[in-house]
Formats: structure tokens, C-alpha cells, sequence
């Protein structure tokens, strides 16, 4: 297998934050972020591997700032 240089997996994803997506304190939902995150890494993820590809568990996320 050939290696691959990893430069070439990188994502850029633009979302749009609407309100509803925010929490009472004003700031963008961890779950959505969590979400965000997920898709970028199956982009990437498939980008590189050329097959379907699930996400079938995640280390533990801290949120330390908002």
C-alpha cells in the first residue's frame, strides 16, 4: 500500500450556527460541535480509504472554554 501524505485528507467544512442551535448561555451546543466533528472525519475518513466508512465510537470530548 502506497503511503498517502496526510496533507491530502484535510477537510474544511464551513456550517452555518443558527440560533436554535445554541444553548440558554448563547454558545453552540457541545452535541452539535461533537456532530460537526463527526462529519468532517467521515470526509476524511472515506477520502482516504475510498470505502464507506461509520463512526463506531469516540474518545472522551472535555469542553473546557465555550
Amino acid at each position: 500500500m502506497a503511503e498517502t501524505p496526510i496533507a491530502s485528507e484535510w477537510v474544511t467544512n464551513v456550517d452555518i450556527v443558527f440560533p436554535h442551535h445554541a444553548n440558554p448561555l448563547g454558545t453552540l451546543f457541545g452535541g452539535r460541535v461533537l456532530a460537526l466533528m463527526d462529519i468532517a472525519g467521515g470526509i476524511a475518513a472515506v477520502r482516504f480509504c475510498r470505502l464507506p466508512v461509520v463512526t463506531a465510537s469516540t474518545e472522551p470530548v472535555d469542553f473546557h472554554n465555550p
